[in-house]
């Protein structure tokens, strides 16, 4: 199936690049656009795969019936990517982390 991206998430993906080196996670911009180009090809790779969960009620904001799967980059980080099925596509629309929405998900 296809997979798309809300324009919302696409230009916050765009700017986690220089989050990711204003906020010294990743001390390069060549590293940071790697780190984001993973976590594409992770969902684009991944999302009609692995086990859907339903979104917590917080983010309804965001979609209607929203699922998500989750992205263990490392030990320290867990992307949470939410989005809603369609019957010939994934839309994604919306993508947070464990630092920074973590708590309103049972992991």
């Amino acid at each position: 199936m296809k997979v798309a991206f809300s324009p919302q998430v696409y230009s916050d993906i765009i700017g986690l690049v220089d989050i990711l080196v204003a906020k010294d996670y990743i001390s390069s911009y060549p590293y940071a656009v790697k780190y984001v180009d993973d976590l594409i090809d992770y969902i684009v790779a991944h999302v009609d795969t692995r086990p859907h969960k339903e979104a917590p009620a917080f983010f309804d904001k965001y979609g209607t019936n929203l699922q998500y799967i989750t992205y263990n980059r490392n030990h320290n980080v867990t992307w949470f990517i939410l989005f809603e099925c369609y019957p010939t596509e994934y839309v994604v629309k919306y993508i947070t982390n464990n630092q920074y929405e973590g708590q309103y998900f049972n992991q």
